[in-house]
């Protein structure tokens, strides 16, 4: 589903939108119904006179303090629920480069999916596109499709944030990060790497920015380039032409800048209306005790987390935060990892929750980054935050509600049987390596 494609309204202005803009919806803004394509003809919408910006909302304000880039109103924001909609649009995105295709991601998978964008890119390279393709050293540097690649005239590096010897600097080397540029016009990213579990069974979420939000992504695509080798690109000019209304930024996670941990912990304080969450691994301490300060002070929150993930450790601290969130008045969804087309459990093929969205009043964030402490301190990431209130009610009706009404299921309280009352506080002394 192409939220944003449904919210295009061209601006003649594209200057960053600063925190002292912010307010209420200025007088002479009208309202009127979404139609009917997103099935929420009762949702109601506020849109902006051409040539305008939009002043921030309360919260959006209160975390561009903590952004090293503003709000750049002019961008489309188009949200894909599930693989098989984000890699049709990823196929598409670069089958239709015509100078460059830049690509920073946490895994390429040797499978089908890993196979199908590899054979795509060594296509684009011999048209003669530029093809430069990042990737975490520690995921990939013995995966036989990069051989490939470099062999088919694509330029690829792994992310070694400057340091020689990776293997020196485990802590600080991890690039988890997933986005694609074409020709400086479009950018993709979300929770998906390039792998068939994500393209056919996981649950997940792709975003697609067209505007001048892409050259935020373009920058730290380059900044982490630079840090992982001398291989020359070429830069283009980025397409800064309003594409839509959406006023966002993007927010980032390195060992040296925690924007993302900030602005979420921001957020979550200046929350009035509702606390929308869902990631896979919810286990920050400073994330969770935000949340609770939330809950305790009337605030709705619902958290959505998997039944089982990829981590048994992280899987108890999952079911303790879940214990602790629901004792602070929060509602609790567990989405079922069952995928009831196979038996038993098979990681790979489980209806794994993957996706990392939040929405909190008129603000949402959605990128890379989970709601652990790797991805607050450590590990490179990135979100998009996007200040709009009809863009958040429809990830929270069309991403949350969809959830809640289907594989997430609420619960108000939780127990913790004995044996993981135990091991959890054990496991939170390791929970900035998990």
């Amino acid at each position: 589903m192409a939220i944003g494609s449904l919210t295009t309204l061209g601006l003649s202005s594209i200057a960053p939108v600063q925190p002292a803009q912010q307010g209420a919806v200025a007088p002479g803004e009208t309202q009127k119904t979404l139609g009917s394509a997103l099935g929420m003809d009762s949702l109601k919408r506020t849109t902006t006179p051409a040539g305008a910006a939009r002043p921030l909302s309360p919260v959006a304000a209160a975390v561009a303090s903590k952004v090293g880039r503003p709000y750049v109103p002019g961008n489309n924001v188009s949200l894909f629920i599930e693989g098989k909609e984000a890699f049709s649009h990823l196929y598409d995105m670069i089958g239709g480069a015509k100078q460059q295709i830049n690509m920073e991601y946490f895994t390429l998978h040797n499978d089908e999916t890993g196979r199908t964008v590899t054979d795509m890119l060594k296509k684009k390279a011999g048209e003669g596109v530029e093809v430069n393709m990042l990737l975490d050293w520690m995921s990939n540097h013995k995966n036989p499709l990069v051989d490939e690649l470099k062999d088919s005239g694509v330029n690829v590096q792994f992310f070694t944030n400057g340091h020689s010897d990776a293997m020196l600097h485990l802590n600080d080397i991890i690039d988890h990060r997933k986005q694609t540029i074409v020709d400086g016009k479009v950018a993709m990213s979300g929770g998906m790497n390039l792998g068939t579990r994500y393209e056919k069974f996981w649950h997940d979420v792709m975003f697609k920015v067209e505007g001048p939000a892409v050259g935020q992504y373009y920058e730290q695509f380059n900044k982490n380039w630079d840090k992982s080798g001398d291989q020359a690109i070429k830069q283009l000019p980025i397409d800064a032409t309003p594409k839509g209304k959406l006023m966002a930024q993007v927010a980032v996670t390195s060992p040296e800048v925690h924007e993302v941990k900030a602005s979420f912990l921001t957020a979550f304080d200046n929350a009035q209306r509702s606390i929308h969450v869902n990631s896979p691994y919810f286990i920050d301490e400073d994330i969770v005790a935000s949340l609770e300060r939330a809950a305790k002070r009337g605030v709705p929150v619902q958290i959505e987390i998997p039944t089982i993930g990829d981590n048994p450790a992280v899987d108890v601290l999952n079911d303790h935060v879940h214990e602790r969130l629901a004792a602070a008045g929060a509602t609790v969804h567990r989405f079922d990892t069952k995928n009831p087309l196979i038996k038993g459990h098979d990681h790979e093929k489980d209806h794994f929750d993957h996706a990392k969205v939040a929405v909190v009043d008129d603000w949402a964030a959605i990128g890379t980054a989970n709601m652990d402490t790797r991805s607050m301190l450590h590990n490179q990431e990135f979100n998009l935050h996007v200040d709009d209130p009809e863009f958040a009610e429809s990830v929270r009706k069309q991403f949350f509600n969809t959830d809640f009404g289907g594989f997430a299921k609420s619960t108000v309280d939780e127990t913790l049987p004995w044996y993981k009352k135990l091991v959890a506080p054990a496991l939170e002394r390791f929970r900035g390596f998990l």
